[in-house]
């Protein structure tokens, strides 16, 4: 199970978190980008015991904290980093008991291990270092050494994200599987893309550094769409651009809620307030999608319509109406010049005196002017009557000619009865006009007539009207217009597979045509033939989301409801849907067990997740419901539970301290690693055998010294202590880990034991000799004790001294009375190897 990225990003943010909360522990991370090791340094008191010394108080403790393979299944592998003496601290491990399980946070570890060195917790039973329980138990007055508070604080520190270099790899979950995620249980049938299980965590956010003009910028430029694609993209999730994008939000908000405004003010023709409402969305926002187009559209409808206003109206005073003169052109009397035209009335002057001879010419200048002007009057007259019967015949046409309209218009709408009267005054219009325009009127005539002859105008006035291509009773017209109409709303439906209104407007087709004549058979039967497909439809459409949505068991329910109503389809459809139906059902029932399997499989349940595999293995491979993909993942989950529950109990026989049976499971993981490299897909093989030797190593290192410390503390056989921490030591030489630093410093602390040991088996060796001839040792030092009377010999070694080694010897003469103390000292010379009597003076 593969350790993705945005979870080791995601514990990245969470121990950052941490830290800031936790002053009495820095974080620091080690290895890898996102980190997948830490170093947790504890600021707290806790016991060391450095070099055998007494255990005393130190601060600054250091524990390397790595994500494993499995993880979170699998605990974090943490080590202590310095020496800390603890019950459940050993140099390559913490026991961490039952601490771990799948749903635990690293923060809670961190804290748990925090408690062990504070001592509010420790092993007494089984404890990784025998010699802390002991100590632990005789001093427990002494825990916890102080009162910490594992409570959220703020903390100043400021060392979390120091400069480091990596470290000492281990084994992690990303060098099994690093592109492996559980499969999913989607790719229903055998052409859909296979879909994995999703074990992804959110990303971190990102240091409070991170430069955030890019963002400023858009928002100052009021480029709030753009911003928010951006805001999208972006994993910064800083309280300042929380801000800026719930400040963009609020924008866009604004803009559209004015936009759907302007765009309802434009549909009924407030054009003006329309495009002040766009301006305003651009005020807003300046990239809101579309808005230009709006605004020019608006425009330009603004600009047409001031045209059509301002546009002078066309002059008619030369428009030739008939073959009459114009207007213009008649003769027009001269205005004689009113008395008004000036700004005071001026007396008349005086009359001219008058001749007798020019009264007789003014008389009959006079009688020619009345003749002239009577003529003119007698033609403005006759003028005047023309242009009246013109204009009052002109009426008359266009009266008919809207009443011709309006006749047609009412006809169209079945108003047959007014179509027939506005036909009838529109006839009426056109009589006793003569002379004008007369091939006007006779088309008029000719089409008014026409529609008062036709037969859509007659039977429309016996109360029928054309539907279908017959004439029908308006009742019986009106009611096939309505089956049509719902024939076609269902049809429509149909195609647009709709299947549950189309079946709503089909039952309702079948309902009110069930008594009735007016539709064919035929259509009766294809209405029914369609609403049985439309039935079975919506089951199987509701079976297929079921399938897509991953939910079997339902789906496998509607697959039955459907091959129930299989036989009211064609044959044609009947036998493909039938195929498809069978194969879905078997799809069903696999998923369904596979996905077992995958829950087993989340939850670390390997031995039930191989079981769920195995179970359905043969289905998918005999009846070839899912593609070969499918198949291969099906393969590699169950090698993959197979090699994950072998490591979970070599886990679990590591965290218990049964080493062998640790190791033994580890070997067989390697096994079974290597006897399906080709259904687990690896990146990197050599790695990851690599890692689970190193972890084999480790965990013989641990057996080891454990078994020679016993030996070693006891007494009970240095010689066999010094060769069990030589086989520690050629255990590593022939590793492939023998140049890596944890194992270096392993190799020299038992070469360091091993030459205590060799003296310690050098003195013991030497006491043994004085041991075993105490007697003639003293009988010759002692000339009145008798050897058969020395009891009880005890010798112990006192010091070196100029490459001499002395020891005391002690023991009880008896057969005199009273028992009598008898002590000596003798020395060991270890260049001449030779004994002798010692004494203070020589």
């Amino acid at each position: 199970m593969s350790v993705s990225q945005e979870q080791l990003r995601e514990i990245h943010r969470q121990l950052k978190d941490f830290f800031l909360s936790h002053p009495a522990i820095s974080i620091k991370p080690t290895k890898g980008d996102p980190p997948e090791q830490y170093e947790i340094t504890y600021k707290i008191k806790g016991f060391s015991k450095p070099d055998k010394s007494e255990a005393s108080l130190t601060t600054n403790h250091r524990i390397e904290l790595t994500i494993p393979f499995g993880f979170p299944h699998f605990p974090p592998s943490c080590k202590p980093k310095s020496d800390i003496f603890h019950p459940d601290f050993d140099p390559a491990a913490i026991c961490l008991g039952d601490f771990w399980q799948q749903h635990s946070k690293i923060s809670d570890l961190i804290v748990f291990i925090g408690k062990l060195i504070n001592g509010e917790s420790y092993s007494t039973n089984n404890a990784f270092n025998e010699d802390a329980a002991i100590w632990y138990q005789d001093h427990s007055d002494a825990f916890p050494i102080t009162e910490v508070k594992w409570s959220d604080r703020v903390s100043e520190s400021t060392e979390y994200l120091e400069d480091w270099n990596p470290q000492i790899d281990t084994i992690d979950d990303a060098d099994l599987s690093p592109d492996f995620d559980f499969p999913s249980t989607t790719d229903s049938l055998p052409d859909q893309e296979e879909l994995t299980l999703n074990t992804s965590f959110p990303v971190i956010n990102e240091p409070s550094g991170t430069d955030i003009s890019a963002f400023q910028l858009l928002q100052n430029q009021k480029k709030f769409f753009k911003l928010r694609q951006t805001l999208d993209k972006s994993t910064i999730l800083s309280d300042q651009i929380q801000k800026i994008s719930a400040y963009t939000q609020e924008e866009i908000k604004k803009a559209e809620e004015l936009y759907q405004s302007a765009k309802k003010v434009e549909s009924s023709g407030n054009l003006k307030n329309a495009a002040r409402l766009y301006e305003q969305v651009v005020a807003i926002t300046t990239d809101f999608p579309n808005i230009e187009a709006d605004q020019r559209r608006v425009m330009q409808s603004l600009a047409l319509l001031g045209k059509a206003k301002h546009d002078p109206m066309p002059d008619f005073t030369d428009f030739d109406y008939s073959d009459k003169p114009k207007i213009k052109d008649l003769p027009v009397p001269e205005k004689s010049q009113s008395p008004k035209s000036s700004g005071k009335r001026k007396p008349p002057p005086p009359p001219p005196p008058t001749k007798k001879s020019d009264s007789f010419l003014t008389k009959k200048r006079l009688s020619g002017k009345i003749a002239f002007f009577f003529v003119i009057g007698i033609f403005l007259v006759i003028l005047s009557a023309g242009w009246f019967y013109h204009f009052s015949a002109q009426g008359k046409i266009d009266a008919s000619s809207a009443a011709l309209s309006k006749c047609k218009s009412l006809i169209d709408n079945e108003q047959f009865d007014f179509g027939k009267l506005s036909c009838d005054n529109a006839l009426e219009s056109l009589s006793n006009i003569q002379f004008i325009q007369q091939s006007r009127v006779k088309e008029l005539r000719n089409s008014i007539n026409e529609i008062l002859v036709s037969e859509k105008l007659s039977q429309g006035l016996a109360g029928k009207i054309l539907v279908e291509g017959k004439y029908l009773p308006k009742k019986d017209a009106a009611a096939l217009i309505s089956y049509n109409q719902l024939q076609k709303e269902g049809e429509e439906l149909f195609d647009q597979e709709n299947w549950t209104q189309a079946e709503e407007r089909f039952i309702k087709f079948l309902t009110i045509t069930s008594k009735s004549t007016l539709v064919s058979p035929s259509v009766i039967e294809d209405i029914k033939s369609k609403l049985n497909f439309t039935r079975f439809s919506m089951v199987f459409s509701s079976a297929s989301t079921l399938l897509a949505s991953n939910k079997w068991q339902e789906a496998a329910s509607e697959i039955k409801k459907a091959r129930s109503l299989l036989e009211s389809l064609p044959e044609k459809d009947r036998q493909r849907y039938a195929v498809e139906l069978s194969s879905a059902l078997a799809k069903c029932n696999f998923e369904d067990f596979r996905k077992q399997g995958d829950d087993f499989f989340s939850k670390a349940d390997w031995q039930n997740a191989i079981s769920s595999y195995k179970s359905v293995l043969p289905t998918v491979e005999e009846g070839k419901i899912a593609p070969q993909e499918t198949i291969d993942a099906l393969r590699e989950n169950i090698s993959r539970a197979e090699l994950y529950a072998t490591i979970d109990m070599g886990n679990k026989a590591f965290i218990s301290g049964a080493w062998n049976e640790a190791i033994q499971e580890y070997n067989k993981a390697v096994s079974i690693r290597s006897a399906n490299q080709g259904t687990i897909k690896l990146t990197d093989s050599q790695v990851t055998r690599k890692k689970i030797d190193r972890i084999i190593l480790q965990t013989t290192i641990i057996r080891d010294r454990q078994a020679a410390k016993i030996l070693q503390d006891d007494k009970k056989d240095l010689t066999a202590a010094r060769n069990a921490f030589r086989q520690i030591v050629a255990t590593i030489n022939n590793s492939g880990f023998a140049a890596e630093d944890e194992f270096l410093e392993t190799k020299k602390a038992c070469i360091a034991t091993i030459q205590v040991l060799d003296e310690r088996i050098y003195q013991a060796d030497k006491e043994q000799y004085l041991k075993d001839n105490f007697r003639s040792l003293f009988a010759a030092n002692y000339t009145s004790a008798i050897p058969e009377n020395l009891n009880t010999p005890v010798i112990t070694y006192v010091k070196e001294a100029n490459g001499r080694m002395i020891f005391k010897m002690q023991c009880t003469e008896t057969g005199r009375g009273r028992p009598m103390t008898l002590i000596m000292f003798y020395s060991y010379d270890k260049v001449s190897n030779h004994w002798d009597f010692f004494s203070e003076q020589q």
